[in-house]
């Protein structure tokens, strides 16, 4: 298993270690009866979502140098309008009824929830097909234990030298302020925000608007202290 990490700075360089990944990958997977590779490529969220359009079209790219050797079959998840809790077990039943011929040589998912219903499913929708990732955050081995053949890109984000910087740039800072939607993504990243800020040993004051509506996000940015850093 390889795992391969990296800073979310540059998303070419993210594009790039991801592709890697598929291809060292590939030579392992059983060819398929087809001359045809079939991919199958789970997104956890929805498109016209810049970050899932973004992965899908890096994808196509690459495999488009094959010309008519692929042949893609992309899902969209929903996960950041549908909680996991709702539509993991509709998602469940469609996927059973709806690839319960197609035999996928490798499945690419993208973000948490896409590896995490992955996980709970895999041996039962898609058995012995392999796995690639990107974009996941706070990564640990459990998030792929139980799972055979698998790799990927996880997404490392070092906090606690992007804190010490804004410090750096902004000694005057009183408080350090938080901003996310709620979603297992940015829940992730915000226990990374505060591991990093505690690391860091500075006394700084942070605050964190979580899942606010845009209106209430408004009047609380309005209300924070002018040496607020976000």
């Amino acid at each position: 298993m390889t795992i391969y990490k990296h800073t979310t700075i540059n998303g070419f360089v993210s594009l790039i270690l991801f592709v890697q990944a598929i291809y060292l990958f590939l030579p392992q997977i059983a060819h398929c009866q087809f001359d045809k590779k079939e991919i199958l490529v789970l997104n956890s969220y929805h498109p016209g979502y810049s970050w899932s359009d973004e992965i899908v079209k890096g994808i196509r790219s690459v495999f488009s140098e094959d010309g008519d050797g692929v042949a893609f079959y992309i899902e969209y998840m929903d996960t950041k309008r549908l909680s996991p809790e709702i539509s993991f077990p509709l998602l469940e039943q469609l996927y059973q009824i709806k690839y319960k011929q197609p035999h996928f040589d490798v499945i690419i998912v993208s973000d948490n929830n896409a590896l995490k219903f992955l996980k709970e499913n895999h041996d039962k929708l898609f058995p012995n097909i392999p796995i690639v990732f990107c974009g996941i955050n706070n990564y640990r081995d459990d998030l792929i234990a139980g799972i055979g053949g698998v790799t990927g890109v996880a997404e490392d984000i070092d906090f606690s030298e992007t804190v010490r910087l804004v410090l750096k740039l902004h000694p005057e800072a009183t408080h350090l302020v938080a901003i996310s939607d709620g979603t297992v993504s940015a829940n992730e990243n915000l226990l990374r925000f505060q591991e990093g800020v505690s690391g860091v040993g500075e006394k700084i004051q942070t605050i964190e608007l979580t899942a606010l509506p845009p209106q209430d996000l408004a009047v609380a940015l309005e209300k924070l202290p002018p040496t607020s850093i976000l």
